[in-house]
């Protein structure tokens, strides 16, 4: 069975069919392109280097379903760093304390949650959580963005930080590497006999293990 990070998968899709539609948004008609994927990866990998974040940081998401949650979600591990998305339906002590046992430096989240995430910050005890909304006018600027070398990923370096819903406890954290997530979306495709022709709609959150895998 084939190895590699899914920078490499979608290396390969970009190349053969880079025009080829990679996510369809319904709520706002966009489509992303594999080529455009790539290179909103490319950019938001920038981004965060620039903001002070290496290799394996943890780039946490509190976000709801769309175009640019779907982006920030595969552009953070595509970049080398490590997604923490969490669960918009978690109490206010169960985000504070994911915030702070995932070591999130940077939190996307969008305007509308920004007083739940402010009250959750301060239980956090953690490090300063840098807070983003990833619809703010001219924050991917390419032009205002330094140079970045892109940072190696192996198939084994982590990529994904998982919590559970926390309601039979605190919540736990399930860290998966890019050979973990590559191999089950292999599986998902196979099971389903999923080609270029189809098309799959999730009605799960990205904040899901099966919404982003299954």
């Amino acid at each position: 069975m084939r190895s590699g990070t899914l920078r490499d998968a979608l290396a390969r899709h970009a190349a053969v069919r880079p025009d080829a539609p990679f996510l369809f948004a319904p709520e706002s008609g966009r489509s992303l392109s594999y080529a455009e994927l790539e290179r909103q990866a490319r950019l938001l990998a920038r981004f965060l280097a620039a903001m002070g974040l290496r290799k394996g940081d943890k780039v946490g998401l509190f976000l709801h379903n769309a175009y640019q949650t779907a982006a920030l979600f595969l552009g953070s591990m595509i970049g080398g760093y490590v997604c923490a998305p969490f669960n918009l339906l978690a109490q206010r002590s169960q985000l504070g304390y994911v915030l702070a046992h995932s070591d999130c430096r940077v939190l996307f989240t969008a305007r509308e949650y920004e007083a739940r995430v402010a009250e959750a910050l301060p239980r956090s005890g953690g490090p300063e959580v840098i807070v983003i909304d990833p619809d703010a006018p001219g924050l991917f600027l390419e032009d205002r963005l330094p140079s970045f070398r892109p940072q190696s990923v192996a198939a084994g370096d982590p990529a994904l930080l998982m919590y559970t819903s926390g309601t039979t406890g605190t919540p736990k954290g399930a860290l998966l590497s890019h050979a973990n997530l590559a191999a089950s979306a292999r599986s998902v495709s196979q099971w389903h006999g999923l080609g270029p022709a189809d098309r799959v709609l999730s009605a799960l959150p990205l904040y899901h293990i099966n919404g982003q895998c299954i």
